[in-house]
């Protein structure tokens, strides 16, 4: 068996159980449909609702964590696309890009959807600085609130002046396409230089004002109706995205916290980690990534969870969260070409 076909047998295994759910839910959509051809009309509501349910459904997993740890270069490893979402150091993800697996009702003819912020979105987050800003201003904290604020009308400015009269008119709207081209993706959910698009470059042009990513993307030995949430990093230094990223978290009953190996614990991880785990029946899973830059990864693995495991049971959090350690590189390089890999990771 050869290493492509190994992996493809490991996914179809692991994903057996939400497969035969797929199963079960089409029968039911199947019953309803039958149902709803001979139905009295007073039940039509209702079973419209019903249907919209069914076919709507599409369990997700929200990948969060810091700048850089690795999360969108993890995301293109699970899904075998290594150039997909964009994981150099520079630029970053910093719009939530949704990963729709063999989408169940993929819209027709598109396999990419950008939505932008509307007007009134746009005015509440210069006036309040967003919903971060006003629980910062509840919490009694001015100063962060007025730096959310200041944030976001700088923002505005700077994205008016390069996009010109283009700003009004993509407010409130969307761009689709039939196809998945990297340069696209990188157009709108890229955070690079200022000052490369000053200079006419064209990664991130739209990502300050692109609200949300959805991209659709076919692939046999994956399961169907499975959403892996990209966010942008919540320390990044645009405050609004984090806020962002709190959002996404609960879309999702499965949350996957990536750390970088040789970064510990953070304000912020933490703070989101205390966040998920209040939520009953949300799923939390630690990876720890990025090892491929540690010297002797075998050896330093039982010293890092070791910390990670005093750090969450200092703050109360349930040591029933599962901790992973991996490399989104290996993974990656593991299905492009090996004799690639830097010295050191080798080494490692």
């Amino acid at each position: 068996m050869s290493d492509a076909e190994f992996l493809r047998e490991r996914h179809r295994e692991s994903f057996k159980k939400l497969n035969e759910l797929w199963s079960k839910l089409d029968a039911l959509e199947d019953a309803v449909v039958r149902f709803s051809d001979r139905a009295p009309s007073f039940v039509e509501d209702p079973v419209e609702d019903v249907l919209g349910q069914i076919r709507s459904f599409e369990p997700s997993v929200s990948v969060i964590g810091q700048v850089k740890a690795g999360k969108s270069t993890l995301l293109n490893a699970l899904i075998g696309q290594p150039d997909l979402l964009p994981s150099d150091v520079n630029p970053w993800t910093s719009v939530i890009t949704g990963l729709h697996l063999n989408s169940r009702h993929r819209p027709a003819n598109m396999r990419a959807l950008f939505r932008f912020f509307d007007q009134e979105e746009w005015d509440r987050l210069v006036a309040t600085g967003g919903r971060l800003g006003e629980m910062a201003d509840r919490a009694g904290f001015e100063g962060e609130a007025d730096e959310v604020r200041a944030q976001v009308t700088d923002m505005r400015r700077t994205t008016e002046e390069r996009l010109g009269d283009e700003f009004d008119r993509l407010l409130g709207s969307s761009h689709a396409f039939p196809s998945l081209d990297k340069s696209t993706i990188d157009r709108y959910i890229c955070y690079g230089d200022p000052d490369d698009l000053a200079d006419g470059a064209t990664e991130g042009v739209y990502a300050d004002i692109t609200k949300s990513a959805d991209l659709y993307v076919d692939l046999p030995e994956m399961p169907r109706g499975l959403c892996l949430r990209d966010t942008p990093g919540v320390n990044d230094t645009f405050m609004m995205r984090e806020q962002i990223t709190l959002n996404a978290i609960s879309d999702s009953r499965v949350c996957v916290v990536v750390l970088s190996a040789h970064q510990a614990l953070s304000t912020m991880d933490l703070a989101l980690l205390r966040i998920i785990c209040s939520v009953e029946a949300r799923e939390v899973l630690i990876f720890v990534n990025r090892i491929d830059e540690l010297a002797d990864p075998g050896a330093e693995r039982p010293r890092i969870e070791a910390s990670i495991r005093a750090t969450l049971g200092r703050l109360g959090i349930p040591d029933a969260v599962e901790i992973m350690f991996g490399s989104g590189y290996w993974a990656q390089t593991a299905q492009t070409d090996i004799a690639a890999m830097a010295p050191a990771s080798r080494a490692a």
